[in-house]
């Protein structure tokens, strides 16, 4: 799963951008994470599932803490 993430960050420093960059990532089951690179900056996004209801309601809390 390291590979993508090295490859889009020597893409930025060599100040490749967009789709050089971009990159979809299946990393569990019903997850995922999608890399997008900027003239300057990446940005990573991560999908996360959770399979008890319990964890469903504490997650969005615990989430925006971050």
């Amino acid at each position: 799963m390291g590979a993508p993430i090295l490859r889009a960050l020597k893409a930025l420093k060599e100040g490749k951008q967009g789709s050089e960059i971009d990159c979809d990532l299946s990393y569990r089951k019903k997850e995922k994470m999608w890399i997008r690179g900027d003239a300057d900056k990446l940005t990573f996004v991560y999908s996360v599932h959770f399979d008890d209801k319990i964890d469903r309601n504490i997650a969005p809390l615990m989430l925006s803490e971050f």
